[in-house]
């Protein structure tokens, strides 16, 4: 079996090598703390990134898990690369990397636009996601 075992390994290992596949991953958390008219907010952003490339074609997956406090309630939601892609070509891009998050809330407190300083590898850019109030929910828009 051990033999078996070492066989199936060695032509994995070759198949990869030849295909010329990598993979890469990242995990990282940006957070912005501001006080507005007497109160404390905090933006938290934690990305994961996921990169793979078999031969030319490459492939990357984003994800990230955002947490606004200082409304009445703490604001938890996800952000794929969907969500930028409304934005961001990313056919034209050559890397995709959050450098540094901001925010703003409207005066009635049922608008925050959370705000992207990106690093697309040829070129940075910002970029902002809004959240919206609507009937207690809060939704990206």
């Amino acid at each position: 079996m051990k033999k078996k075992k070492l066989i199936w390994l060695t032509l994995t290992i070759i198949i990869f090598t030849s295909c010329n596949f990598s993979y890469s991953g990242k995990k990282e958390m940006r957070t912005k703390n501001k006080s507005i008219d007497g109160v404390d907010y905090m933006f938290a952003n934690y990305a994961e990134y996921k990169n793979t490339q078999v031969l030319f074609a490459k492939g990357f997956q984003f994800k990230s898990k955002i947490s606004f406090y200082g409304m009445e309630k703490a604001i938890e939601k996800e952000i794929n690369k969907s969500d930028f892609e409304k934005k961001i070509d990313f056919d034209k891009i050559e890397a995709f990397h959050i450098d540094s998050v901001s925010f703003s809330v409207n005066e009635n407190k049922d608008k925050v636009d959370l705000i992207y300083y990106l690093d697309l590898g040829n070129k940075r850019k910002m970029v902002t996601i809004g959240l919206e109030k609507d009937n207690e929910i809060w939704s990206l828009n």
